[in-house]
């Protein structure tokens, strides 16, 4: 199944937009440097990993004017719920969720079956790739699936996209990436060892790419661009069907639904577009 769009146009100001109604946002992104010293990890609700790391990462952000505002020294990543923040230092709270067409999103989630899946919209695209897989988390429940849907995230995304915000509703599977959590569990150390790999086979270093990481509880209602992505994700997950597909992002707002009978409808989207080589075309 081929990837979706990628590129990043020549950036251009418009006014800010929430939902699906920011497909056409555009702001530009650069890549601010900042030292990081220890951090201590608190448990969100579904994790299991309270170890302390030393690190030197050195996380990029965006300008200021950008959607996500820039890390200060000793952040690591973001979280659009204020609580998750005010518990950890090293996470700045992101109370915008819109899109910024400029970067490319990713989306991961995991579920305690073995099931997990990633979404992945392209700087600028107007199709998604939706992608769930199974595999064995030796043990770890759905911590260990948010890890390999992370890497599966990671494993999406093409070679020649350096500008990326990976979303997900674990938040240590973000801060496993950037150096705000430990991970011992052999199933983590499996899976960040495949993001390891993938990202020096695509040639994927800190100097040459831009990474935000940003939590985002599930579940949500509203009709913003992390929630829609972070629904999708979930529901892949729970559909527990191997999935490959390219849709437009119209038909990916119709694999948001929640409630009863959300996996049979999302199973019908999936069984229509797993063998649609061009979106466009229908």
């Amino acid at each position: 199944m081929p990837p979706t769009t990628l590129g990043n146009p020549p950036p251009a100001k418009k006014a800010k937009l929430s939902g699906l109604a920011a497909f056409g946002f555009s702001v530009k992104s650069t890549t601010t440097k900042s030292a990081v010293t220890s951090v201590t990890s608190t448990p969100d609700t579904k994790s299991a990993v309270t170890s302390v790391k030393q690190t030197t990462e050195t996380p990029s952000s965006n300008t200021p004017d950008s959607l996500l505002a820039p890390l200060r020294q000793g952040e690591l990543m973001y979280s659009t719920k204020i609580e998750s923040a005010k518990k950890r230092k090293w996470v700045r709270h992101a109370p915008d969720k819109s899109r910024d067409t400029n970067r490319s999103y990713c989306s991961t989630d995991g579920s305690s079956s073995g099931w997990h899946a990633a979404v992945y919209v392209g700087a600028d695209s107007k199709e998604a790739r939706v992608r769930a897989m199974w595999k064995d988390h030796q043990g770890s429940n759905n911590v260990g699936a948010e890890a390999f849907g992370f890497a599966l995230g990671v494993a999406t995304l093409p070679d020649d996209c350096t500008n990326c915000v990976f979303l997900a509703d674990f938040l240590n599977a973000l801060a496993w990436d950037v150096g705000g959590t430990n991970y011992k569990h052999p199933a983590i150390v499996e899976a960040f060892g495949i993001v390891k790999a993938t990202r020096k086979a695509n040639g994927h270093t800190r100097s040459n790419t831009i990474w935000s990481h940003c939590h985002h509880p599930g579940h949500k209602t509203d009709d913003s661009w992390f929630t829609m992505l972070n629904q999708v994700a979930d529901n892949m997950a729970s559909c527990q069907v191997e999935t490959d597909i390219t849709v437009s992002l119209e038909v990916l707002k119709e694999l948001t639904v929640q409630g009863k009978g959300a996996v049979d409808k999302c199973k019908a989207v999936i069984e229509k577009y797993k063998n649609v080589e061009n979106v466009e075309d229908k």
